[in-house]
């Protein structure tokens, strides 16, 4: 049997940033206390003409340059993306990505998933690794929140405010390392949830003009509990009531499974939707501070790509070192749930801290300020707030 590792890593964040103060949220009866609750201050946008294929491409090229291997060694592709494009639905994307990648032997695979996706996916790739069906599978996460973007009514601007654009990529590979890579997964699903928010489509008013796209909604319109209609401020609660045990329970059946215990985990990597969601895993899972990071303040919710550009950041700012036990776990709509554990096999490469390379201008009078920071420091103390 093949040993399962992570070779390559890969990030890509649009150029385009949107603050908060972008977004007419008083028009939309939201104050500026529930802003500061999220912990998200901006956001990545792309542009109109990019697609989540075109995100997709970018990180899955930083992936494959990473691993130090060749397009045409990839055997499967796992696309994942629950922002589809809302002008062609199908195909996927996911064989156009394949032609721009250049790979002509190839199987890709789409899948519409959120948050959970790429834990779903690592799943299927080890699986495709275990069994000899392949040797590199390239799992690759992308959205495109932006134009999905629903301001119809409260509970959906909230959301959409969260979202951000971005794509993050794995290459997984068996490989003769002596060192073993993937621990293994728990993963769940749970169709009791299904009422919650979805991505559909419908139409909504935009600048006073009608408008047919694929937006955020309630599964329920309007939303409901046991025959009771609910206020969007109620839907959020019930939202939130259900998941606060997810995350906690999934690293504990993972934990039973293969009779871990957090002293085994170097660092924790959760998907975060906005800081009160995280602060409440953490809190339940007992993740000490010191052992995961936040990136809300500078990202956003992610979605799909959450985990993988969280961890690549994780990776950048040597928070995880080769020989760390990392822990992935999140949760999405549908519901999906899991945790994922593997051995960190990657050694630093400095030629890959585009992330923490980049110090965006509103940062640089506050930076002149300060002396005696390495570039990590400074990122951690001013890029992302409350690490």
């Amino acid at each position: 049997m093949s040993n399962v590792n992570i070779i390559g890593i890969g990030t890509y964040l649009p150029n385009r940033i949107k603050l908060n103060s972008d977004f007419d949220h008083n028009a939309a009866g939201i104050g500026e206390r529930w802003l500061i609750s999220t912990g998200i201050e901006e956001r990545r946008v792309a542009e109109p003409h990019e697609t989540n294929v075109d995100l997709a491409y970018k990180a899955s090229l930083r992936a494959i340059e990473h691993a130090k291997i060749s397009p045409a060694d990839i055997d499967y592709i796992y696309m994942l993306s629950s922002s589809p494009n809302p002008d062609k639905i199908v195909p996927s994307g996911v064989v156009k990505l394949q032609e721009k990648l250049g790979i002509t032997d190839c199987v890709g695979y789409y899948m519409l998933e959120t948050c959970n996706g790429v834990l779903m996916a690592l799943d299927l790739a080890s699986n495709a690794i275990i069994s000899g069906e392949a040797k590199n599978v390239l799992v690759v996460a992308a959205e495109t929140f932006s134009k999905t973007f629903n301001p119809e009514n409260e509970i959906t601007f909230k959301v959409g405010m969260c979202m951000g654009d971005g794509a993050g990529a794995l290459i997984i590979s068996g490989n003769t390392y002596e060192e073993k890579g993937r621990i293994g997964s728990y993963i769940k699903s749970d169709a009791r949830f299904d009422g919650g928010l979805v991505m559909k489509v419908n139409e909504v008013i935009m600048n006073n003009e009608k408008n047919t796209g694929v937006y955020f909604s309630m599964g329920n319109t309007p939303p409901s509990l046991d025959g009771i209609i609910l206020s969007p401020d109620n839907a959020m609660e019930n939202i939130k009531g259900y998941t606060s045990q997810t995350i906690p329970d999934s690293i504990k059946n993972l934990f039973e499974k293969y009779s871990l215990t957090d002293d085994d985990i170097d660092f924790y990597i959760t998907h975060q939707p906005n800081r009160e969601f995280v602060k409440n895993w953490r809190k339940l899972a007992n993740i000490s501070e010191e052992k995961t990071l936040d990136t809300l303040s500078k990202y956003g919710n992610l979605s799909s790509a959450s985990v993988v550009v969280n961890l690549d950041t994780a990776y950048q700012l040597r928070k995880i070192k080769k020989g760390d036990t990392v822990l992935l776990a999140s949760i999405g709509e549908g519901v999906n749930m899991g945790a994922t554990a593997w051995n960190w096999q990657l050694e630093y490469d400095e030629k890959h801290d585009y992330l923490i390379n980049e110090v965006k201008p509103s940062y640089k009078d506050k930076l002149k300020t300060v002396e005696n920071y390495s570039m990590l420091e400074l990122w951690d103390k001013f890029i992302i707030p409350g690490t």
